[in-house]
C-alpha cells in the first residue's frame, strides 16, 4: 500500500529529458558589441503621483498591466508574514465582490489578476482589457480583508510549513537568511507557524493603509493599447487613490563575519547533504562594477559553464549541479555557491568550493574564458530584448533604480568593456571564503567531525537559532538490523498473519492544488496488481497501473507509458503490499545507523541498499516497532530529488496493523494521503485486475 505515493508521484510528473551534445572545446571569438536600439515607452506621470510607462505593441490583441510600489522592506518581528499575506489578501475580494464572485468576473472576462505585498499583475485580451483594468483598480483602491478570507490565508501558508518543516531547501534557506543578514534586519527574519498564527486582520489593513499610496506607485503598460487609452484608464478607474506619506525605514549594513562560520542544521535523516557559502555585499543596481562582478559569477558559476559545476560535477561527480549567484540588491546585495552533495562527500566537496571560489580570487583570467562568459550574457541579454515585457521592466528599473538613461541601451558596451583584471578585482571585492557563512543541512552524524579546519562550528535549529550540538544515542549491543526488521513485522502483526493474506483492497484521497485525488488498489498475490488513480467526480482516470502476471502496462491521462525492462521489473515489485518482508531477503544489504528523534520519538535509523545501488533510509520507534518515516533520494536529469514519507494513524485490520496517515514531501510536490477503508482476503479474482 506504501506505493500509493511512487504511482502518485509518477502520474504527476512522467517525463524523460534530453540534452543535446554540445561542442565546447571552442568557444566563439566576440564581434564588436552591437548596438542596440531599445525604445523608450511613453510616459506620463498622474496628479495623484503614479507614474506610468506604455510600451506599445499592436501586433497580438492583447493587453498587460503590472504595478510596482517603490518602498523599503519593514520589520514585521512576532509576526513574519504579515506583509506577504496582506498581498495575497488584496486578491481574495473587495468591498462589493467576495472572493467567489470576483473569480467568476474574471473568468468569465477570460482574465488574469494576482497581487503581491508590493504589487499586482492584470492581464486579457483588448477587447476586455477596460472591464478587467476596472477590476484590478477595485482591488488595489476597495480591498476588502475579511477575516474569513485571513483564516484560509493563514491555514494555507501553516500548512505549507508543516510540508516543509523536513525540506532541506526550506532548512537552507531559512537559516541562510538569519546567518547572512542577522535577526535585526527584514531580509533576516523567518516565517515560523508561531509568527502566522500572531497575524491579525488589523495588520493586515494597517499595512495596506500605510503602504499602498500612488505617490510610489509605477505602472507599465505593455501590448495593444495606446498612450491616450491608458491615460483615460488610469485617471478613470485610479484617479481617486489617494496619495500619503509613506515611512522609509532604515537598516544597519549586515557586514561580513571576521571569519568563517560553520552552520549546521542537522537532519539524521537526510541522504545528502545541502550546501551554501553565503555572504552579504554591498552591490546595488547600476553600481560601476556590476557588469564585472556578473561575467565573474557566470566564470565562476552561474550555469553548467561554470568552474564550480566542471569540478563538483563533471570531474569528481560529487553532485548533479554546482553553481554560484550574485544578488544586487538596493538594500544589501549577496553572493553565495551552493550545491547539494552526497553526504560521504561533504567535506570533500567543501574543499573543492573553496579552491574554486580562492582561484577566482587569486588567477588572472584566461582571456578565453572571459570572452565565452561575455557571449553568453550578450546573447541571453539580446534574445530578452524579443518580449515588448522586457522594455517595460527596464524603463521601471530606470526610474525606481535611479539609472542612468541609456544604461540598457549600452548594457551590451559595458559587457563587451569589462577587462580580466576588472573580474580579478570583483572577485576580490565579493567572493571573501575567509570570512564566510558556511550552511549545511544534513546528517552531521557523518560530516561534523571534518569541519573544525573551516572556522568555527555553529548547531542551528530549522529556523537558524543557535543550539547545542545534537547527541547521538548508541544502540543497544543486542539489536541487529535484522532484528529490527522482524521487530517491526512483529509489530503489525507477525509472519503468519502477513502470509495469510491472499488480497488485499485499499481505498484513499489525498488533494493537489485544492483538487480531491481519490485512490484505489487491489492487490492479489503472489502477482496480481491495480492501481486507479482519478480526479474527485470525473470518469477521466489521470493513471492507472496494472501488473497481472507477466503482463505490465502503466497509463498516464489516457496515454499508454511505454515501459522498458527495468521499469516493468519495478513494478512488478510492488506486487507485494508489505514490501518490508523483502529487507529480509538477500536481495538487500542492511546498515543500523543508530538511534535518531522523529517527530518526538525516538527511532531506529536503518539503511537498506538495493541490487541497482539504491539506498532507502527507515526509521522504527524504539518502543513500537512501527514505521515512522522513510527517506530515498532520486537522481534525475535535474538533479537529486528527496523523498521523505512520514506514517502515523496505526489501524488494526484483520488483525494486521497499517499506518492510515501518509505525508509525503517528493521534491516539489507535497501531499497528505488518508486511508478510507482497507479489505482483506474478500475474495478478488483475476477478473478484478483489468
Amino acid at each position: 500500500m506504501k506505493y500509493i505515493l511512487l504511482i502518485l508521484a509518477l502520474s504527476i510528473s512522467f517525463t524523460t529529458f534530453g540534452q543535446k551534445q554540445i561542442d565546447r572545446t571552442h568557444a566563439p571569438q566576440p564581434g564588436p558589441a552591437p548596438k542596440i536600439n531599445i525604445g523608450s515607452p511613453a510616459s506620463f506621470t498622474t496628479n495623484n503621483g503614479i507614474k506610468v510607462f506604455v510600451v506599445e505593441n499592436h501586433k497580438v490583441p492583447k493587453i498587460s498591466v503590472s504595478l510596482m510600489l517603490k518602498k523599503k522592506p519593514i520589520m514585521e518581528n512576532d509576526k513574519v508574514g504579515y506583509v506577504g499575506i496582506s498581498g495575497s489578501m488584496m486578491r481574495r475580494g473587495t468591498k462589493s465582490k467576495t472572493k467567489a464572485e470576483l473569480d467568476e468576473d474574471i473568468d468569465f472576462l477570460g482574465g488574469s489578476i494576482s497581487t503581491n505585498s508590493g504589487g499586482a499583475h492584470a492581464s486579457s485580451l483588448t477587447k476586455n482589457f477596460d472591464k478587467i483594468f476596472s477590476l484590478y483598480s477595485e482591488i488595489i483602491c476597495q480591498p476588502a480583508f475579511r477575516d474569513s478570507e485571513l483564516v484560509k490565508v493563514k491555514k494555507r501558508v501553516l500548512s505549507a510549513l508543516k510540508s516543509n518543516k523536513d525540506d532541506p531547501g526550506s532548512i537552507l534557506n531559512n537559516v541562510s537568511d538569519v546567518v547572512t543578514y542577522g535577526d535585526n534586519h527584514p531580509y533576516g527574519e523567518v516565517r515560523t507557524p508561531e509568527t502566522i498564527k500572531n497575524i491579525t486582520i488589523q495588520d493586515v489593513k494597517k499595512y495596506y493603509h500605510t503602504f499602498w499610496k500612488p505617490n510610489i506607485a509605477y505602472i507599465a503598460f505593455v501590448g495593444d493599447i495606446t498612450v491616450a487609452h491608458a491615460k483615460e484608464l488610469v485617471n478613470k478607474d485610479l484617479g481617486e487613490w489617494q496619495e500619503g506619506d509613506v515611512p522609509t525605514p532604515t537598516y544597519n549594513q549586515p557586514q561580513k563575519p571576521q571569519s568563517t562560520i560553520v552552520y549546521i542544521a542537522d537532519r539524521p535523516s537526510a541522504v545528502q547533504t545541502n550546501i551554501e557559502i553565503i555572504d552579504p555585499i554591498d552591490l546595488e543596481p547600476g553600481k560601476s562594477d556590476y557588469f564585472a562582478a556578473r561575467l565573474m559569477n557566470k566564470i565562476l558559476g552561474g550555469g553548467s559553464s561554470g568552474r564550480l559545476f566542471k569540478d563538483l560535477r563533471e570531474d569528481y561527480g560529487f553532485t548533479y549541479g554546482a553553481y554560484s549567484s550574485l544578488n544586487s540588491d538596493p538594500l544589501v546585495g549577496s553572493f553565495s555557491a551552493s550545491a547539494a552533495v552526497r553526504t560521504a562527500v561533504t567535506d570533500s566537496s567543501l574543499m573543492r568550493f573553496m579552491y574554486q571560489l580562492n582561484k577566482i580570487r587569486e588567477d588572472k583570467l584566461d582571456t578565453q574564458d572571459l570572452d565565452s562568459a561575455k557571449n553568453i550574457i550578450s546573447g541571453n541579454f539580446a534574445l530578452s530584448l524579443e518580449r515588448p515585457s522586457r522594455i517595460a521592466t527596464f524603463a521601471l528599473n530606470i526610474a525606481r533604480y535611479d539609472l542612468p538613461k541609456d544604461y540598457y541601451k549600452n548594457y551590451l558596451k559595458s559587457i563587451a568593456a569589462v577587462s580580466p583584471q576588472e573580474v580579478l578585482e570583483a572577485a576580490q571585492k565579493y567572493v571573501t571564503p575567509k570570512q564566510a557563512n558556511i550552511v549545511l543541512v544534513g546528517n552531521s552524524q557523518k560530516f561534523a567531525d571534518a569541519l573544525d579546519k573551516y572556522g568555527k562550528v555553529q548547531y542551528v535549529d530549522n529556523y537558524g537559532n543557535p543550539i547545542q550540538a545534537p547527541v547521538h544515542k548508541a544502540v543497544p549491543d543486542d539489536i541487529t538490523a535484522q532484528s529490527v526488521v522482524k521487530d517491526y513485522l512483529q509489530a503489525i502483526g507477525g509472519m503468519d498473519k502477513i502470509n495469510s493474506v491472499k488480497d488485499l483492497h485499499l481505498k484513499a484521497h489525498t488533494s493537489l492544488r485544492g483538487r480531491k485525488i481519490d485512490m484505489e488498489q487491489k492487490y492479489l498475490l503472489p502477482n496480481n496488481f491495480l492501481s486507479v488513480i482519478k480526479l474527485e467526480g470525473k470518469d477521466m482516470i489521470v493513471n492507472k497501473t496494472l501488473v497481472k502476471g507477466s503482463e505490465v502496462s502503466l497509463q498516464n491521462m489516457g496515454r499508454d507509458i511505454p515501459l522498458d525492462s527495468t521499469k516493468k521489473a519495478d513494478l512488478k515489485a510492488k506486487t507485494n503490499p508489505f514490501p518490508e518482508t523483502n529487507l529480509l531477503t538477500d536481495q538487500y544489504n542492511l546498515k543500523l545507523e543508530g538511534i535518531e528523534e522523529i517527530n518526538g520519538k525516538e527511532a531506529y535509523s536503518l539503511q537498506a541498499e538495493d541490487q541497482n545501488g539504491k539506498v532507502t533510509t527507515y526509521y522504527f520507534d524504539t518502543e513500537t516497532g512501527l514505521e515512522l518515516r522513510e527517506v530515498s533520494t532520486t537522481q534525475t536529469a535535474k538533479g537529486a530529488i528527496n523523498k521523505t514519507t512520514n506514517y502515523s494513524d496505526y489501524k488494526e485490520v484483520n488483525g494486521l496493523k497499517f499506518p492510515f496517515k501518509m505525508e509525503s514531501k517528493n521534491g516539489p510536490i507535497a501531499m497528505s494521503i488518508t486511508v478510507d477503508s482497507i479489505q482483506i482476503n474478500q475474495g478478488l479474482t483475476p477478473e478484478d485486475f483489468k
